[in-house]
Order: structure tokens, then sequence, then C-alpha cells
């Protein structure tokens, strides 16, 4: 039996493929109906030099993480940065909206979420932080206002054995103007005549320096490696079996969250835990920028 916390290879037989086979005509049966709304969908991290991830000894800890590294929660999947910054994880950005997250007082949990629309009725108060740097957003309820861009991906692998996923990344902070960035190649590429998710985009990182401090932040390059079955211009080739499913991908999650009533209906159907855990470790960097 194996020991708790113990990694169990496990090798497939030759004789499984054959059996394998024999379901082949039956694949993705049972799975019809299911939507990014019925599962719980993973957010995307990216490691700071305090994040409970990179540290030994933590109960959290992964073996190898460093800051830089982005991290799939709810799966605890690693994509490695590489000296450049770049990891082996793309995305294909379906939709972003911008939300009022509330908080908690001191981060200790997620309440919920409001529209942009509504900040100037929630009568918002700035506040010094107890650390005496920078300010605090906080309702008259003593909970805190955090501004957040949310983008809802289908992300995409570059190791051909993992197939894509959906997934969101929650954009805070020192984060924000990295969404700016990308919205405005993407506003380039797409040219008013093509979706956001035509086009994939390497999850990268880079590191910067406030005083003695150093951060994280996101950076977005445009994927045009033919692997990826893309054109040139580096727009997905529907035609190809590949394209054709991160295609699929991006049409089905684009359709639940219109069926909804858009990405701030989609957010609340899913698990908070992975957005505190994701971004926790970011909000002692952005006390100091």
């Amino acid at each position: 039996m194996a020991k708790k916390n113990e990694v169990v290879e496990t090798k497939v037989q030759n004789n499984d493929a054959v059996v394998l086979g024999d379901f082949a005509e039956f694949a993705g049966a049972g799975l019809e109906e299911v939507t990014a709304q019925d599962i719980n969908m993973p957010y995307i991290a990216f490691l700071q030099p305090q994040s409970p991830q990179v540290i030994k000894g933590n109960t959290k800890y992964i073996k190898g993480a460093e800051s830089g590294d982005v991290l799939v929660t709810n799966i605890n999947k690693l994509y490695k940065a590489n000296e450049d910054g770049i990891t082996d994880l793309n995305v294909a950005v379906i939709q972003k909206t911008t939300l009022l997250t509330e908080w908690l007082p001191e981060r200790a949990g997620l309440v919920g979420y409001h529209s942009i629309t509504e900040k100037d009725n929630l009568h918002i108060k700035k506040l010094p932080k107890a650390t005496g740097k920078g300010e605090t957003l906080v309702l008259p309820n003593g909970n805190e206002i955090q501004e957040t861009d949310y983008l809802a991906c289908v992300a995409i692998p570059q190791n051909k054995d993992e197939v894509p996923f959906f997934c969101i990344m929650a954009m805070s902070q020192t984060k924000r103007s990295a969404v700016r960035q990308l919205y405005t190649k993407l506003m380039f590429d797409c040219q008013g005549s093509l979706p956001t998710f035509a086009f994939v985009y390497n999850v990268g990182t880079s590191m910067k320096q406030k005083d003695t401090y150093s951060y994280a932040v996101p950076v977005f390059t445009k994927v045009l490696d033919a692997e990826y079955v893309l054109s040139q211009r580096g727009i997905i080739n529907t035609q190809n079996a590949m394209g054709k499913e991160i295609f699929n991908a991006c049409v089905s999650l684009s359709k639940t969250i219109k069926d909804l009533g858009g990405l701030d209906k989609l957010l609340s159907r899913n698990s908070s835990n992975e957005y505190e855990e994701a971004d926790e470790a970011t909000e002692s960097a952005s006390e100091v920028i």
C-alpha cells in the first residue's frame, strides 16, 4: 500500500492498449451534457517569492517550485518558467470582466462580487493599511474591496499528452497592467473581425524589483508555433483535429458564459477557495508597490 503523499508510478501494459481501443467509438460518452458550469474550474496562479508553494517546510510546498513559475490550482499542476520567463502553458482568452471583490477584513475569506458599475453606490472609503504602506478600500461594514480583472480561458498545455482545460485568471493589483497589455495586442490581432479566442498566447512571467522586494508579473506572448496548428498570423486552424478541439472548447466556454448571463455568474458558481489560495501570496507584494 502506498504511503501518504507518496507518488505511485503506474505503467500501461501492452494488453491495456487493446482494451482501451475497444472503447474508442464511445469516446466522451457520459460527458455530453457537461459544460464549464458543471465543473470546479481551476485558477492560474503566478508564484511569488513568499508563496507557500515555494517555501520548504510549508504544508503547501511543491518540490521544484520557484517564484515566477505558473501554478494551476485545484490540481496543483506546475508549469516551470525558463530563464526567459516562458512556460509550457498557453491560453486562448474567451472573455474578460472587471469586478469588485469583497473580502472579510485581513483577507479572512471571499464574501462575493460587485459589478464595477456599483462602485459609486457602495460608499467605499480609503483607509491606511495596517502595515503603513499604501491604502485599502473598505466598505461601511468593514469588509475590504479590491478591483480585479477576471479572464475566462481555455488552457492549452504544450505537452501533447495533456488535454485543453477551462480555467480562470484572477488579475489584481500588480497583474492588471499585464491584462491591459494583452488586450492591446488582442485588439490589434482581432481587428474587429475575429474573436479573442482565435489566437493563442503563452502564459509567462517576468520578475520585477521594488526597493529590496522582488515579485512576479504575468507576460503574454502570442504563439506562432506550428505544433499548435496555427497559421502564420497565429490564427487557430479549425481544419486540423487539434485546432478543432481547441476551437470547440472555446465555443463551449463562451456559450456557457452567455447562457449563465455573464462571467460574474460563472465565477459565483465556482468555489472561491482556489482563488483565495492563488491570490493570497501576491497581496503582500502589492503592499510595497
